[in-house]
């Protein structure tokens, strides 16, 4: 692995830890063309185009041999014109998140942005402005590799449809829940018939035992009554305890990702007035939101008293999920498949979402028959809310979506299935390499020098600098 990046939280040692061999290379440094020539790989991985573009042409012209690979992560262009479009509309039809929740107007606003449908690839292609830099760079960087690896269908079928990059050229690689966390995860969870038996225990003992009197805002919920919120058929073995009644909602994604800032701000000032005014006894329940680099302004908006605290950082985000009833994820802008949603499922936490959390997650996006979606997708603030608490006080309702989340998690990024189609489609494109590159006139020209810009680019970076330290 090699990477111009410093090793700022210790990936590097994580890595080698566990086997990989670790370099770090500057950018712009001809140092790299001796290493990558020595080293002679079969195949080279882009961690996203801007890496393509620092390296790619590079092994292209000391390593000709090698499959060059490029991770997308999710297709930038998309994500960052989705975010530009919702900016726009809020600057234009509406005031700042910390307006009046009672204005009528600024919610009316509000829910037209929220409200938008999950688009389509003929609507997205409709909104696209292809003359964004960004888009060219990153479909000139897919164009040039060899093979790009998408976690999105969704992604998928805008770059086959709309910019015509032939099928073979692209493959689905989502993140995948390999077995060992699938076990961990079911261990945590338990069959309807023990639940029914020591539920009529736990009921007796609970009656003649002083309930936990504790505000559920200043701690934990240790001494809460369990229920029966189980979830049924997730494999055979011995009956599992009963885990307690969860009570709080939950929010989590790291502050550096604007689409995780802009949800949180909509959750504190537009969905969590309404949650709080439609529970039945809302001092009982809390929002918590968690995340990694929690800047001030985000820090600033817990307010204990109302419920709404947030706890920055989260440990495990698979413990941390665990805990909670439900998760809320009012996803206005973004792109790809939403790490957050399925890590909430693989615990059988269901989710509340937006239209555009959904996209990309959604069974039938993946072909998946006989699987509903992990909770539910709401088109507007109200129904968010009216949703959020159904979850979390309609019991019956919580275990049908917790046993939907469990089963999107083990369907939809299935370790072994996924992993297995991976290799297939790299041993392919390796093996089809050089009739591939012959048939594809189009990387051709883009390789061509008349064309490499980023080259040409990152030569004179590195002349200028070696001038500088003559």
């Amino acid at each position: 692995m090699v990477s111009p990046a410093r090793d700022v939280r210790g990936a590097m040692k994580a890595l080698e830890a566990a086997g990989v061999r670790t370099n770090r290379i500057a950018p712009n440094d001809p140092m790299f063309d001796s290493f990558v020539s020595d080293l002679d790989p079969h195949v080279v991985l882009f961690d996203r185009f801007t890496l393509e573009e620092m390296f790619g042409w590079r092994v292209f012209a000391h390593a000709p041999n090698a499959l060059r690979i490029l991770d997308t992560q999710d297709l930038h262009f998309l994500r960052h014109q989705r975010q530009q479009r919702v900016e726009s509309n809020d600057k234009n039809t509406r005031r700042h998140y910390d307006e009046d929740d009672d204005d009528q107007e600024t919610n009316a606003q509000m829910d037209a942005t929220f409200g938008w449908e999950a688009p389509t690839v003929e609507i997205e292609a409709k909104r696209l402005d292809f003359r964004c830099p960004r888009l060219t760079r990153e479909i000139g960087s897919i164009l040039r590799s060899d093979l790009s690896l998408l976690v999105s269908p969704f992604e998928h079928s805008i770059l086959s449809s709309v910019f015509d990059i032939q099928p073979h050229r692209l493959h689905l690689a989502p993140f995948f829940f390999n077995d060992n966390h699938n076990q961990q995860q079911k261990a945590r969870l338990h069959t309807r018939e023990h639940t029914q038996h020591t539920q009529q225990h736990q009921d007796t003992q609970d009656t003649q035992q002083p309930q936990d009197t504790q505000d559920s805002r200043q701690g934990s919920r240790q001494g809460t009554k369990a229920i029966g919120n189980s979830i049924v058929g997730l494999g055979q073995g011995p009956s599992l305890p009963v885990e307690k009644r969860r009570l709080d909602f939950v929010s989590i994604g790291n502050f550096r990702h604007p689409p995780n800032l802009d949800s949180v701000k909509l959750l504190k000032y537009h969905i969590w007035p309404r949650i709080v005014s439609r529970l039945s006894c809302p001092s009982q329940h809390s929002l918590r939101v968690y995340g990694a680099f929690p800047p001030k302004e985000v820090m600033d908006l817990s307010d204990p008293e109302t419920g709404f605290i947030v706890q920055g950082p989260a440990r495990c985000q698979y413990e941390t999920l665990g805990k909670y009833r439900c998760l809320l994820a009012p996803l206005r802008y973004g792109a790809g498949i939403k790490g957050k949603i399925a890590d909430a499922w693989s615990v059988a936490t269901p989710v509340v979402t937006s239209p555009l959390g959904s996209e990309g997650m959604m069974p039938e996006d993946w072909s998946v028959k006989g699987v509903e979606f992990g909770g539910h997708v709401a088109s507007d603030l109200d129904e968010f809310a009216d949703l959020a608490v159904m979850l979390m006080e309609d019991d019956a309702a919580w275990e049908s979506a917790a046993l939907n989340a469990h089963r999107c998690a083990v369907r939809l990024f299935e370790f072994q299935e996924g992993a297995s189609k991976l290799l297939s489609a790299i041993s392919e494109a390796g093996l089809n390499m050089e009739t591939r590159r012959e048939n594809n006139w189009l990387q051709a020209l883009l390789m061509d020098e008349y064309h490499r810009s980023t080259e040409f680019k990152s030569r004179y970076i590195e002349a200028a600098q070696r001038n500088r330290n003559s």
